[in-house]
């Protein structure tokens, strides 16, 4: 690297706000004045082989050698992933002997030993031995600097290691039945949200009034997303199709959106005075509505993540408040689209406000309001397929309630992502994603709806997806064989490929949220065989 080349990348480094829990504080380790990197420990090598290279030489190097020291990177995070993919790992072992091809073809003859040629086999060690977190040497290490803090008497280590070891057991023996002291033992992880189902807060919290904007946003999010109403949703949306029947879809979730809450209030209203049948007292409580009286937080850990607003966060060396969500949601390809399709859809943003809202006191919600990057003005992809995002291209920023539409809540057994940011130009941002730090396998996607108005009615009659084929619904039977090596071969093979590709194309049968094939629910393959036969 020349002078100025090593000036850009300690000053990326240098102007990295790490999640909290992710590294240690690297703007130490970092002297911009002496061009130099020391002091950092194992796991902020294996952070900065890993993820912040590649962001930190890309602006520094010669696009070339960028995309070599990308795929080593690429080579690492996946080998040191929390669950090892076959195929992925048989696609890096392939891969990783071109990219070292690459490295000697940029690097010196004298910085290869064998060290630079050992990821040739790591590769086939992963795919024999299993994940990498449970054969390295880390844990090892750091219980033999345990063992080595034992030690007083340098005349006599072993002795000294022995006593103070079984000082220790005793110690720990003894914790055990001492319930109302932490140890050790029992401590707790520093992001611990409690349980399952509840997200802890961080400080008291302050009370604050609803405003009427605040509050119709809060209400109409619970109402979009409780499982206990979705049999009124589904009822309510009937009822507009019956009373508008020239509308479009989209101006019928519209109004859905709209006006469900008005709906929803005065419709159980009704039910509990002209019904003798007892109604829940959930759906009771939610048809009041909310309190005018809320809780607003600076922070909150929802299952392991940390979070804080972003006027509290702009105050620490760590940053947390960058959002990433995918939400199951319908696209319309323009205004006269008529026939959306539901997939899973990228969110990014920034939190700015943590409140709690209190329908009564056995219903109480925590809920993050956002500032949501645009996605069709405020995303972008560089040269090296890294996510740019513009905050000064943000979704609903109209005077209209029906615009704003900025709640969202983390649901339970879900996990958040918590992006990092880089400043580029000042106006474009990289986004990179934090993976949880407890050991736990953690969901990449939110599958969870997010939207207020995407409501799909199954006994709606659509045009069918194999329309297109004309032979589909001939009643002559495709001529197909099957050969020895499991292919389909015969006279019919390529009507019967295009077949599968229009029923792939279904959003319906094959959802986006599904990564893999496998992970498709039984009764979506059952209609699907269904058609095949």
């Amino acid at each position: 690297m020349a002078l100025t080349e090593k000036d850009i990348f300690c000053k990326v480094l240098k102007s990295i706000r790490a999640p909290d829990g992710y590294t240690s504080n690297i703007l130490k380790c970092v002297q911009i004045e002496k061009r130099t990197i020391g002091g950092l420990k194992s796991h902020d090598n294996h952070v900065l082989m890993q993820n912040l290279l590649p962001i930190a030489v890309r602006r520094a190097l010669p696009k070339h050698v960028v995309d070599v020291l990308i795929e080593l990177s690429t080579f690492f995070r996946k080998l040191c992933s929390n669950v090892n993919d076959k195929f992925e790992l048989e696609k890096i072992q392939d891969r990783i002997a071109l990219t070292l091809c690459h490295l000697e073809r940029i690097f010196s003859p004298s910085f290869f030993d064998i060290m630079e040629h050992l990821p040739i086999h790591l590769a086939k060690e992963a795919l024999i031995a299993g994940v990498v977190q449970y054969r390295w040497m880390y844990p090892i290490e750091r219980f033999l600097m345990t063992l080595k803090k034992y030690m007083r008497n340098k005349a006599h280590p072993e002795g000294s290691i022995a006593k103070g070891y079984v000082l220790e057991e005793c110690m720990t023996f003894c914790s055990r039945y001492l319930s109302d002291v932490e140890s050790n033992v029992y401590k707790l992880p520093r992001n611990n949200d409690g349980n399952h189902n509840n997200d802890r807060l961080i400080g008291n919290g302050k009370r604050f009034h609803l405003n009427h904007v605040t509050w119709v946003q809060a209400h109409r999010y619970m109402l979009g997303n409780s499982d206990a109403v979705k049999s009124y949703r589904d009822l309510h949306m009937s009822q507009l199709r019956s009373d508008f029947p020239r509308t479009k879809r989209k101006e019928i979730e519209q109004l859905h959106h709209e006006r469900f809450h008005e709906w929803f209030k005065e419709y159980i209203g009704n039910l509990r005075i002209s019904s003798s049948e007892s109604l829940p007292e959930d759906i009771i409580t939610l048809s009041k509505g909310p309190s005018d009286w809320g809780m607003r937080h600076k922070a909150c850990i929802v299952h392991g993540f940390r979070f804080r607003v972003k006027s509290y966060d702009a105050t620490k060396k760590t940053q947390n408040n960058g959002v990433f969500c995918s939400a199951y949601t319908s696209c319309y390809a323009s205004s006269k689209d008529k026939r959306p399709q539901i997939g899973a859809v990228q969110y990014y943003g920034v939190l700015t406000d943590i409140i709690k809202i209190h329908y009564s006191s056995n219903l109480q919600y925590i809920l993050f309001k956002c500032d949501w990057i645009n996605n069709e003005k405020g995303l972008k992809v560089d040269d090296f397929k890294f996510m740019l995002v513009n905050f000064n291209h943000v979704m609903y920023t109209g005077e209209s309630i029906l615009m704003n539409l900025t709640f969202f809540q983390l649901k339970q057994s879900k996990s958040g992502m918590l992006m990092n940011h880089l400043n580029q130009n000042g106006k474009w941002f990289l986004m990179a994603s934090k993976r949880k730090q407890n050991g736990k396998a953690m969901m990449d996607v939110i599958r969870e709806t997010v939207d207020f108005c995407a409501v799909h009615d199954p006994s709606l009659r659509n045009r069918g997806c194999s329309k297109p084929i004309v032979r589909w619904n001939s009643g002559v039977k495709l001529q197909l064989e099957l050969t020895p090596d499991k292919k389909i071969d015969g006279p019919d093979r390529i009507v019967f490929k295009t077949q599968l590709r229009v029923l792939a194309r279904n959003s319906y049968r094959f959802p986006l949220i599904y990564t893999s094939f496998c992970e498709i629910p039984q009764h979506l393959l059952d209609d699907l065989w269904y058609e095949i036969k």
